[in-house]
């Protein structure tokens, strides 16, 4: 009981939510009933309660002190304007994105889960309180406004219950047949060696770091070689917790042709006008020809700010590897101070193929409202392409 008590002590220490562990403990267990009594024999004598409790208290007020010695309260909030969408959960994509899902990048968890229920499908109490589990788990996970934590290989948040899906796999495992057993170790093994490999892609740049998709994943797998270090581009930032809609602050689409209509376009190269849209005309000769500007007091009011941005290219010549949106903020002196670029391709197009991508970053907060932001073409692999459809919108979130 004591020792029960110091691993939960040390578990609501450094992770909180893994309190969820023990909503598992019954799966050990053939009945509900057994394990109630069981639960019954480690509480043995009111002393060890109370020692165990004063463990408890001790391990978890150490993050306690902590915050008041530097701010002076006992609970400070470090997740300020983050929380949980509990009525809007991202269960399918938390299990099957090819993003970070679960499923997909750590197959091994779909098959354990599957050895469960093909050998307990007899026992229910077993069956349905393990998966009962399982789904409380992915729902409550699935939950937090950014379902996919951040840059990681697949799904980090579950990592801390690997020793459940394990343990889940070895019951289902004993109870199945020899042949059966064989099978399932082989794909197994197939599927953890798919995560060697793919964890290789990951640390050097083949994997994207966060913005997969269906498309990106059937383009880059099974390529190690250094050709696909960050090959891909694209980006789509997940907007911030927040419980009012996002509101819509600047919208246009961009009529190349007419700059008379778009005060804060630049357009240093050749339109190409057709019956249906206008394109810029990119080539050798233009490393730079596309500047559009917007002031920083936009969006310099709001909590979080993000720009949608959407386009369609056509190669002619060369490659887009190193064709890029830049975005940039230059103070009233004309300082840059803040820069980012990302690949205007989300994959590699072929000569004379048209590609429509849709972008969406999250705007750094201005550090005055007299800023201005630039949104700009750098065309540094001076390839010939035509660019056009260009779509702009910046939402916000209200302070």
């Amino acid at each position: 009981t004591l020792l029960l008590a110091l691993v939960l002590g040390l578990m609501l220490l450094i992770r909180p939510v893994n309190i969820l562990i023990i909503l598992a403990l019954p799966i050990l267990f053939p009945s509900f009933t057994e394990f109630w009594k069981t639960k019954k024999k480690l509480i043995i004598s009111f002393p060890t309660n109370v020692l165990s409790a004063l463990i408890l208290l001790c391990l978890g007020s150490i993050q306690l002190l902590a915050w008041y010695a530097q701010t002076g309260d006992f609970i400070v909030w470090s997740y300020s304007n983050e929380g949980f969408y509990f009525l809007n959960p991202e269960l399918y994509k938390f299990l099957f994105s090819f993003r970070k899902g679960l499923f997909i990048y750590t197959p091994f968890v779909f098959i354990s889960l599957f050895v469960y229920v093909l050998a307990m499908r007899k026992y229910k109490y077993k069956l349905s309180y393990a998966l009962g589990f399982a789904l409380f788990l992915f729902y409550f996970l699935s939950s937090w406004w950014n379902w996919y934590y951040g840059d990681s290989y697949g799904s980090r948040v579950m990592i801390d219950y690997m020793s459940i899906i394990a343990l889940l796999f070895a019951l289902g495992m004993q109870d199945l047949k020899i042949l059966t057993q064989r099978v399932i170790v082989i794909i197994s093994a197939l599927f953890i060696v798919l995560n060697g490999l793919q964890t290789y892609q990951y640390h050097y740049r083949i994997m994207h770091r966060f913005d997969m998709t269906a498309e990106k994943y059937a383009y880059i797998f099974g390529k190690y070689s250094d050709d696909y270090v960050n090959i891909l581009g694209g980006n789509d930032d997940v907007v911030s917790y927040h419980t009012n809609p996002l509101q819509e602050i600047y919208y246009g689409i961009i009529d190349f042709s007419n700059n008379d209509n778009n005060e804060h376009l630049y357009v240093g190269v050749p339109i190409i006008n057709d019956k249906k849209s206008n394109y810029l005309s990119f080539n050798s000769d233009n490393e730079f020809g596309l500047s559009f500007k917007l002031p920083a007091k936009l969006f310099y009011n709001y909590r979080e700010a993000y720009l949608e941005l959407s386009n369609t290219t056509k190669l002619i010549e060369g490659n887009l590897n190193s064709v890029f949106w830049i975005i940039s903020y230059m103070d009233s002196n004309h300082e840059v101070y803040y820069y980012r670029g990302i690949k205007i391709n989300g994959i590699p197009t072929d000569i004379n193929k048209s590609r429509k991508d849709t972008y969406r970053f999250n705007l750094q907060r201005p550090m005055s409202h007299d800023d201005i932001i630039h949104i700009a073409i750098w065309n540094k692999s001076k390839a010939s392409f035509l660019l056009g459809d260009l779509e702009l919108t910046i939402s916000g979130i209200i302070k």
